[in-house]
């Protein structure tokens, strides 16, 4: 693509990144893998044009394929904008597809209710598998300021550019059903061998989630605060129920090794 191919001015990091919806930090990070080169002024700052945004839509289409970044670098030197955009449109015809066969599960789930019959576990675990996968986090002005509070002015900066968009789905799914494992095992004994165990899996998909112990402390402080406003309770990824036994099994743990 020639570079005067777009009618706007070359940008700097942060003015190209609230242009296209990224962060600069998700800038920095396809930078260091080599899949966008902006060019630099003579002061050595960073300039992003046309090309540079051709580049980045070619690859936010293609880690929304599920593509790693190695690959995604594979991939741009073999397709061009309109060969990425036919595999794009594939892939949201799928997802269409996909939405709808969720949203007749919740219409029918509706219907069921409104006739008087109830929901059992299993109907509620499959409408939460079938569905989650194409809904976003809650986007209510109450979440979305106490993401800001803690992780800054994007939403963006709480979640990992460095996975791809399979890599998420699969840790998003994870998620969904450790959760629902937890709403199971809250009903027992928080100091017992199976909330023990809940507890050890739990910390083992934070790892997965987190980028770095300030990053772990950051998400710690959004659940503490979220969880204890009444208002933002009910919009939190889990129930304020499963959040207060996990304290609870935590707080029996700290006190076992505290003995030992």
């Amino acid at each position: 693509m020639a570079h005067d191919s777009l009618s706007f001015e070359d940008l700097t990091a942060s003015a190209f990144a609230a242009r296209f919806g990224v962060t600069p930090r998700a800038l920095r990070v396809y930078e260091k893998a080599g899949l966008l080169k902006p060019p630099r002024t003579a002061a050595g700052w960073r300039v992003y044009g046309p090309e540079e945004a051709d580049r980045l839509y070619r690859i936010m289409a293609l880690k929304a394929l599920g593509l790693s970044l190695a690959r995604i670098g594979d991939a741009l030197e073999l397709a061009d904008l309109s060969g990425v955009l036919a595999v794009q449109e594939d892939a949201l015809q799928e997802a269409q597809t996909s939405a709808g066969q969720g949203l007749k599960l919740v219409r029918a789930a509706r219907r069921r209710l409104a006739d008087g019959a109830s929901l059992s576990a299993d109907d509620l675990v499959n409408l939460i598998k079938e569905t989650a996968m194409n809904t976003s986090v809650p986007q209510n002005d109450r979440y979305v300021a106490l993401v800001q509070r803690h992780f800054g002015p994007n939403v963006q900066d709480a979640m990992r550019v460095d996975m791809s968009l399979e890599e998420m789905n699969r840790l998003r799914q994870d998620w969904l059903d450790l959760i629902a494992d937890g709403e199971r095992v809250r009903q027992g004994d928080p100091a017992g061998e199976a909330a023990q165990d809940f507890l050890t899996r739990l910390e083992g998909l934070i790892d997965r989630t987190v980028r770095d112990e300030d990053d772990r402390r950051r998400h710690a402080a959004l659940f503490e605060e979220g969880y204890s406003d009444p208002k933002t309770a009910p919009q939190m990824p889990f129930s304020a129920e499963l959040y207060a036994f996990i304290q609870e099994a935590r707080a029996h743990r700290d006190a076992l090794d505290g003995a030992v």
